[in-house]
């Protein structure tokens, strides 16, 4: 393998600054500025550039196939076909490098490196969208909207290695996933509690302004192995009834009438008033004797 003159530690930073790779990745994904500048510059076309870059700087060619993909973005399934085809062995980091440009079609990458040697692409799904969110951080909003959209049915194994790649982005993540894929909630949400438990709390509050509803959240929340109330969120109900309970009184104590009035003070009245009944002026024991006053 040829080496480039200038340091790898400038390259990277170059490269880093410029947004092409994170600082981190390995050597093959290390491109000179030379070699970019020529990629910007060549007058061949894509399949004798491709040819040239496998020979003559083979460890550079998965991050040359980067700077082509953001080139020429259309031209996605062309670049993997032919770089695929010139190192067959390095069919997973190639595919890997295409997909971390933003605007990539995780699917045409996959399809064209299968089509050109698929004995070697040998990565599930999720490890090369792992590999493509190491190599481009910045990127892995718009990867992992690309990668739902085409794999749908890998959707939890894509989020948990997303989130794996890149832990401090767990809550844009989920985020982007739910925008892009809203019938996919529960599976999104399983994934992500269950990749970043301690993040849990911060998923479910995303979750909830995306519209999510609060029972799918609990339940995936439960599924992923979590006390569902950590992510529950309370109830206006729940804590209307708590302050009633502790600063009114009781209803039964609002709605119990007095007791009745003594049935000797009724004087059997029939107007709902209760009063104390009069001796009749007329009955033995009033002192009238017959109702009339005698004179002396």
């Amino acid at each position: 393998m040829k080496h480039s003159a200038i340091s790898a530690a400038l390259t990277v930073a170059l490269l880093s600054s410029a947004g092409y790779i994170n600082a981190e990745t390995a050597s093959h994904s290390v491109v000179s500025p030379a070699l970019s500048a020529n990629i910007e510059s060549s007058s061949l076309s894509l399949v004798d550039l491709i040819q040239k870059i496998a020979k003559e700087s083979p460890e550079q060619l998965s991050a040359s196939v980067a700077l082509l993909v953001e080139k020429e973005p259309a031209k996605i399934q062309a670049i993997v076909a032919y770089a695929v085809a010139e190192a067959p062995e390095q069919a997973n980091q190639i595919v890997s490098a295409a997909i971390s440009i933003p605007k990539h079609k995780a699917k045409q990458a996959v399809i064209a490196a299968n089509a050109v040697a698929p004995d070697q692409l040998t990565d599930s799904i999720s490890t090369i969208i792992q590999a493509a969110i190491s190599q481009s951080p910045q990127q892995a909003e718009s990867i992992i909207i690309a990668a739902i959209s085409d794999y749908p049915e890998d959707t939890s194994s894509i989020i948990s290695a997303a989130i794996s790649a890149n832990p401090d982005s767990a809550v844009s993540i989920v985020t982007a996933a739910l925008i892009a894929q809203p019938s996919l909630a529960e599976d999104i949400l399983i994934a992500a509690m269950t990749t970043a438990p301690e993040q849990a709390e911060q998923i479910a509050i995303a979750a909830r302004a995306q519209g999510v509803a609060p029972e799918l959240i609990t339940t995936s929340a439960l599924l992923a192995g979590l006390d569902p109330t950590s992510v529950a969120e309370p109830t206006a109900a729940g804590i209307e009834s708590q302050i009633i309970a502790q600063v009114s009184p009781t209803p039964a104590a609002l709605i119990t009438p007095p007791a009745s009035a003594s049935p000797a003070l009724s004087g059997g009245s029939s107007n709902g008033i209760d009063s104390p009944s009069l001796p009749n002026p007329g009955s033995p024991g009033s002192g009238g004797g017959g109702g009339v006053v005698s004179p002396n």
